[in-house]
């Protein structure tokens, strides 16, 4: 298989890191049936040598951006997958107790998630096996992984740069806001405090003014 660096575009080299919080989780349901047998021809080694090849990748093209825990990778794992309808069964066909979640039969499907704590930052289908009738190359695959979570970090940084843009602009505003609201308000008692002001010393002026006047009376 080719060096997962010379499958990796040159945009791939302008990375952004994986914070702690972030979980890539890549999701690969495998045929698990056995081959060779009189309807199946291929090996079942086949299958579980590309997810072991696909692993490895996956570390090299992640390399010193994520821990060891951060990259999960599920294999048929059933949680979440439904269990197959009753109309998939064969014609005349009774299911032989619950029914539950299988691999497809020549199916290598993968799915990634890029995960921030319990949010998904963003999710989907990568690969399919039984749409293309042939094994992933999985130097590519991992590439295109990478790729897509790379994708996912720039528009969550974007994101970010937004809403730090926002709140640096609203702040300057709002604080303006108030210093004009307490400008008026400081205004407004100085105005009350000088009418009152003028008022008494109108008052005092009069009583003076009618105490000089029983003055000279007397």
């Amino acid at each position: 298989r080719a060096p997962v660096t010379e499958a990796m575009p040159a945009q791939a080299q302008a990375r952004h890191m994986l914070a702690d919080e972030h979980l890539v989780v890549v999701s690969i349901e495998h045929c698990t049936a056995s081959r060779p047998s009189f309807s199946l021809k291929g090996s079942s080694q086949a299958y579980t040598d590309h997810v072991t090849a696909l692993r490895s990748d996956l570390e090299d093209v992640f390399g010193a951006m994520v821990s060891e825990e951060q990259i999960v990778v599920k294999v048929n794992d059933p949680t979440g997958r439904p269990p197959p309808p009753p109309a998939a069964l064969a014609a005349g066909a009774s299911p032989r107790g619950p029914l539950v979640w299988r691999p497809r039969i020549g199916s290598f499907e993968v799915e990634y998630a890029l995960k921030a704590g319990p949010r998904i930052v963003g999710s989907g289908s990568c690969y399919s096996k039984i749409a293309s009738k042939k094994f992933p190359n999985t130097s590519k695959l991992s590439a295109d992984i990478f790729n897509k979570v790379q994708t996912l970090l720039a528009r969550e940084d974007r994101v970010d740069r937004a809403a730090t843009r926002q709140a640096s602009t609203v702040q300057p505003q709002a604080l303006a806001q108030a210093a004009t609201a307490f400008a008026q308000e400081e205004q407004e008692e100085r105005d009350r405090q000088g009418d009152a002001h003028t008022t008494g010393t109108t008052e005092d002026l009069e009583a003076f003014g009618r105490g000089g006047m029983q003055s000279e009376k007397a």
